[in-house]
């Protein structure tokens, strides 16, 4: 009989593997004439993510009040964010916790998605918990740092 169990790895080596695939990724923008332009990633980071498919700006926004200025005067959030190599490894050891915490986890989507339940495990899922290992107490470069409390 085959099973259908994926089992989410436990290895913080194979989280960094999956999340370090992302290395040098070209993430582009659209300028202020709507030509697409790539991100330069700089030197002290490694990796470059949008949560747009064509960013808003080449700039990270960390200003949580105010976002950025693009290039056309505009006031936007940029939606690009660069990770350095500590932040990878810290999210790969806390992708871990989560997952045995919460594991048996059946498939990648269990491990983004939240559980419908009523317990803290509901309130996000795996992968956004791992990102916010530290909401109750910020640490000076977290992923999220400058968004958590007064720490912008």
């Amino acid at each position: 009989m085959k099973s259908n169990f994926l089992a989410i790895s436990t290895s913080v080596a194979a989280w960094q593997a999956l999340f370090a695939g992302l290395r040098e990724r070209q993430v582009v923008y659209r300028d202020r004439n709507g030509v697409l332009r790539p991100v330069a990633i700089p030197s002290d980071k490694r990796i470059a993510l949008s949560r747009f498919t064509t960013a808003t700006t080449d700039q990270e926004g960390i200003d949580p009040a105010f976002g950025i200025t693009r290039d056309d005067g505009m006031q936007a959030r940029s939606g690009v964010r660069f990770l350095d190599d500590a932040q990878l490894r810290k999210l790969a050891e806390e992708c871990v916790k989560q997952v045995k915490q919460r594991g048996p986890l059946l498939n990648f989507s269990e491990f983004i998605n939240r559980r419908l339940s009523s317990d803290d495990l509901g309130v996000t899922g795996a992968l956004q918990a791992a990102i916010d290992y530290d909401d109750a107490s910020p640490k000076a470069g977290s992923i999220n740092y400058p968004f958590k409390s007064d720490s912008a």
